[in-house]
């Protein structure tokens, strides 16, 4: 895993270099995936905090 993780950015980079040979790839609009991207705070927000009651 440690060789994988050093070289990552070549395996990338020879993907998104060599895939054109097998499939056309139309990079006019591209698309990001975002779903994953969060914040974290160290402190709440008092000012938006609401206490929920059960």
């Amino acid at each position: 895993m440690d060789i994988l993780e050093e070289n990552y950015g070549s395996y990338l980079e020879h993907l998104f270099l060599n895939i054109g040979n097998i499939i056309k790839r139309n990079t006019s609009v591209c698309y990001f995936d975002c779903t994953n991207y969060y914040f974290e705070a160290e402190d709440e927000d008092d000012e938006y905090h609401e206490d929920v009651q059960k």
